[in-house]
């Protein structure tokens, strides 16, 4: 059985869980963008910096049963239509198997 998942907006200090995440979605999607870690290793940043500065975005950290699980990225928010900009759901292994039936 599912358990329950929660949505808490992403705040100053959280820049580093994000970032962190940012590498692992980053690494996910460089298979359809063609994109190459730096010669230290790290994806760019891309628009990442920006839902931290710009009042027109916001960001949430999922959160399955009080366990990190992902985050969404929003843009648009002084009008319509919303957008959802980034969205990184982190899926456990375990849970692969519900997912294809």
């Amino acid at each position: 059985m599912p358990g329950s998942t929660a949505l808490h907006p992403v705040r100053d200090a959280h820049r580093t869980i994000v970032e962190r995440l940012w590498q692992l979605y980053r690494h996910d999607m460089s298979e359809f963008r063609g994109t190459m870690p730096d010669d230290e290793g790290l994806y760019q940043p891309g628009r990442l910096p920006a839902y931290f500065l710009d009042s027109d975005r916001c960001g949430y950290l999922i959160r399955t049963d009080s366990a990190l699980a992902g985050f969404v990225f929003i843009r648009g928010l002084s009008g319509e239509p919303r957008v959802v900009g980034d969205f990184f759901p982190w899926i456990p292994p375990d849970t692969w198997l519900l997912l294809s039936t």
